[in-house]
């Protein structure tokens, strides 16, 4: 177990470093390097330092968040296939995020991740009073399956009415073009 572990700590650092080396600017290891240690020295390096850094560790915290909420969503379903979407809570979410960009398009960043925050806790919270008559991962699944189902219904009607699906696809499909260190700010102390 300690090997596997280890060999994921490395294969984690090699495809981080690697991540950040290349891309459409051609870089050295150097770069990288003199990026970390001295972030103002070049065009390169600041770039490194504002622009690649910045994704690469945004990557990494949400990965770990989404493998800690897989990891939840297993455990509770007691099924080894199961995700936050069977629950719930991606479509809930979803729906919320079709909803502030059609009725509150002047929202910011924070408001809009709190109203999703919102959406996924109502999914949740829907599929759970469905399930908690007779407890059981096979109930909470089909509940989850149904709420999802009319969610993303929800979610898919606003965007067509409003215009907003290119709006609500670019979103969740999960980027991280344009993550900045004040995000990570923002967002890393929830995740952890």
């Amino acid at each position: 177990m300690l090997k596997k572990f280890l060999f994921a700590c490395v294969a984690l650092f090699v495809t981080f470093v690697c991540s950040i080396v290349i891309g459409a600017a051609d870089t050295t290891i150097k770069d990288v390097w003199l990026a970390i240690t001295a972030p103002e020295t070049n065009k390169i390096a600041t770039m490194i330092h504002e622009v690649r850094l910045p994704r690469e560790t945004a990557a990494a915290v949400v990965g770990a968040a989404l493998a800690v909420a897989g990891a939840v969503m297993q455990g509770m379903t007691r099924n080894p296939l199961a995700d936050p979407g069977l629950i719930g809570l991606t479509a809930g979410a979803n729906a919320a995020l079709a909803m502030m960009f059609a009725f509150f398009p002047s929202a910011n960043y924070i408001e809009t991740v709190f109203a999703c925050f919102g959406g996924a806790a109502l999914g949740g919270l829907l599929v759970f009073s469905i399930g908690a008559q007779q407890f059981s991962p096979f109930r909470i699944v089909l509940a989850g399956a149904a709420i999802s189902t009319f969610l993303y219904a929800v979610a898919e009607g606003i965007g067509l009415i409003y215009k907003v699906s290119k709006d609500v696809s670019m979103w969740t499909a999960g980027g991280m073009m344009g993550t900045t260190w004040h995000e990570l700010q923002i967002v890393t102390p929830f995740i952890c």
